[in-house]
């Protein structure tokens, strides 16, 4: 941890948010900053007044002399502590705004951000529905999104959970600060712990949101679950557990992302493009001896991976990176999931099955998809959005 003794202040909301992800892609241990304080009043030094210059943190994420971010957010205890600073977002947490005792976490010395519970209650007037929940999968998760692009840069894999659905529904419950309570709650009934990824968090995300959203209306599911599928065979070539990312609550059905990498044939065009250059370097037969064995396995592991769940109760459908590109083509997929839960466990879906049928609903939920997806993709549905539908969605779901 890099110690400064320049200021004392306790950052809020987004920039809490941006510290938090810059943290976690370094791989700070929440050990070390993970200390539960009570908000810092801002303290600068005698004579000196709160500038840019002074916030020029680059291993909190702040670089705000070159204008990465230039705009901060700030919890102060009362009106005459603001931080007046152009750029400067003030967040009074007085006796109107009390919090839980320890309701901030120290970063560094004389420095403190919202903790994640209360990140989760902050960002409440500031992300739509389907964000709030994949910023919930993210805090309860394993994963960390880029802290300067969260939708297009590179996460960060394998990192400890910082809170849990648990921990934030008793914080907003204890929270004196209500105006966004109902709201909170609304969103954490449809997150989950133990998301790996953010493009698993997107498919759970709109898996559970309500019709009303665009979402599919499953509510909560259930993220990386073990699943015993031991055989007893010593020389069985399946594992003793398989985690599917997905499964929808009170049913033996669920999806896996296989993304990219299940099937890397980019990988294997660049490896055979260097070998095809140059024929005779033993490093580029090898290299794409290699890529071609790693594709293989990894596909071969997938083939089991859906047997060996089939074989404990588990159907468990594949879901692809096309699924979620093509225009409607995560549609088919749910439908798929609707008509098998109904033959596995005899619930009546067919009014959602209806709600799949109207163009209009499934064109908003693909805009919403494609909003939050990386790369390149069309920002309007051309094909599915339907003239004249809204209406009759509205009279569907009850409007």
């Amino acid at each position: 941890m890099v110690y400064h003794y320049r200021m004392r202040i306790t950052f809020n909301a987004q920039t809490a948010l941006l510290i938090t992800r810059t943290l976690r892609a370094n791989r700070v241990d929440p050990a070390v900053w993970g200390k539960r304080i009570d908000l810092i009043p801002p303290d600068p030094s005698p004579g000196k007044r709160f500038t840019k210059k002074l916030f020029d943190m680059p291993h909190l994420g702040l670089a705000l002399t070159t204008g990465k971010h230039p705009d901060l957010d700030v919890a102060v205890p009362a009106k005459e502590l603001r931080l007046r600073m152009n750029g400067a977002h003030n967040t009074i947490y007085g006796s109107t705004r009390s919090l839980p005792p320890h309701s901030f976490i120290e970063v560094d010395d004389g420095i403190a951000i919202s903790c994640p519970e209360l990140i989760f209650l902050e960002m409440v007037d500031v992300m739509p529905l389907m964000r709030l929940v994949m910023l919930g999968h993210e805090l309860c998760g394993t994963f960390s999104r880029d802290p300067y692009d969260p939708r297009n840069g590179e996460a960060t894999l394998s990192c400890p959970p910082l809170t849990s659905c648990e921990r934030i529904e008793a914080f907003i419950r204890e929270t004196k600060w209500n105006a966004h309570a109902e709201q909170a709650l609304r969103a954490l009934s449809l997150v989950s712990d133990n998301a790996w990824s953010p493009t698993e968090s997107i498919v759970a995300a709109v898996a559970s949101l309500p019709y009303e959203e665009w979402g599919y209306g499953f509510g909560r599911c259930i993220l990386n679950k073990r699943i015993d599928t031991s055989t007893g065979l010593a020389l069985a070539t399946g594992k003793d557990s398989r985690r599917p990312d997905i499964l929808f609550e009170g049913t033996p059905v669920g999806l896996n992302y296989d993304g990219a990498i299940h099937l890397d044939l980019d990988a294997v065009a660049k490896a055979a493009m260097e070998l095809e250059r140059n024929p005779g370097e033993a490093a580029n037969q090898q290299a794409f001896d290699t890529i071609v064995h790693e594709v293989r396995s990894k596909a071969v592991d997938d083939i089991r991976r859906n047997r060996e769940l089939a074989s404990a109760g588990y159907i468990v459908f594949p879901v692809t990176k096309e699924d979620l590109y093509e225009e409607g083509a995560l549609d088919t997929v749910m439908l798929q999931v609707m008509k098998t839960i109904e033959n596995l466990t005899g619930k009546d879906l067919s009014r959602e099955k209806r709600l799949l049928e109207i163009r209009f609903c499934r064109g908003k939920r693909q805009e919403l998809i494609w909003s939050v997806l990386p790369g390149k993709h069309p920002r309007h549905s051309k094909n599915l959005l339907g003239v004249g539908e809204p209406r009759v969605y509205e009279v569907m779901v009850g409007f």
